[in-house]
């Protein structure tokens, strides 16, 4: 009896071992079978990856040719694939620099990315200058007094003080927003605050600097806080506090031949006023 289970127990191992083989074969059959659409799976995603890979870039911002910063955030996408395109962490840069309103991309051929922003309007390239106290100024000591000898033009005073400051290179925005310029070109706005104005201010200070380079020929702009001093060969200098009326403002630079005939010998011209200054 106990030879008779023996030779059973063998058979039974036997069946199970020849089971095992031919459900490997099987299985060795299938895969071989599969190893032409690997092949065809493999390549088809290494030349679709290098068809989808990013060589050039083509940026516009409200239809015109993209600034240089934004140009150099966008240059860090190439060689990647498009897929790779983090959309919450490219908006973040290029806002951190460019107030945008609304960012699109899409992938043309051949492996260009074709990237449009709308954004605010061009922005006013300026030298920041924070200080601890602004610049006493002889108008604001003497300005009234009837000895003309005692106060000069602000602006010689207001340079001869920033000279030896340290600045940072900014772009000034229409909505409000101040961002740093990469480009560091400071161009001739001088920019010299106590604190950091609101965005209120800041946009009220883009509207009347739009203005003065409408209507003055490349003048130099000096602005301390709330006051924007203008610059121009042949001209008086020139006061506007930021938070004039525009209309004020911009009639009276359309004015401003006719104002410098009023006076001999006027040093400065405030323009914050329905009717003008002038001393």
């Amino acid at each position: 009896m106990l030879q008779k289970r023996s030779s059973v127990s063998s058979t039974n191992i036997s069946k199970r071992s020849f089971r095992r083989v031919k459900a490997a074969l099987h299985q060795a059959r299938s895969f071989v079978k599969l190893i032409p659409f690997l092949a065809v799976l493999i390549i088809f995603l290494f030349f679709g990856a290098k068809a989808l890979t990013i060589q050039k870039i083509n940026c516009r911002v409200n239809g015109r040719v993209c600034p240089r910063e934004v140009e150099g955030i966008l240059w860090h996408l190439s060689g990647d694939s498009y897929f790779k395109i983090n959309r919450r962490e490219l908006h973040w840069a290029i806002k951190q620099i460019f107030p945008l309103d609304e960012l699109k991309y899409n992938f043309s051929y051949p492996n260009t990315l074709e990237v449009s922003i709308t954004g605010v309007q061009e922005a006013y390239p300026i030298a920041s200058y924070q200080v601890p106290q602004l610049p006493n100024l002889s108008l604001d000591m003497y300005g009234s007094s009837s000895e003309s000898a005692q106060w000069s033009r602000p602006v010689p005073e207001i340079e001869s003080f920033a000279i030896d400051l340290e600045w940072i290179s900014q772009k000034l925005w229409e909505n409000g927003s101040l961002t740093t310029d990469v480009s560091s070109e400071s161009g001739f706005i001088k920019h010299i605050f106590t604190s950091i104005p609101s965005e209120n201010h800041i946009s009220s200070m883009y509207k009347i600097i739009a203005l003065s380079y409408r209507y003055l020929e490349n003048p130099k702009i000096y602005i301390l806080d709330d006051r924007i001093f203008l610059s121009q060969e042949n001209l008086p200098d020139i006061i506007i506090y930021v938070d004039s009326p525009l209309t004020n403002v911009e009639s009276s630079l359309q004015s401003l031949d006719y104002l410098v005939t009023i006076k001999k010998d006027i040093r400065v011209l405030n323009l914050s006023f329905k009717h003008p200054i002038l001393k």
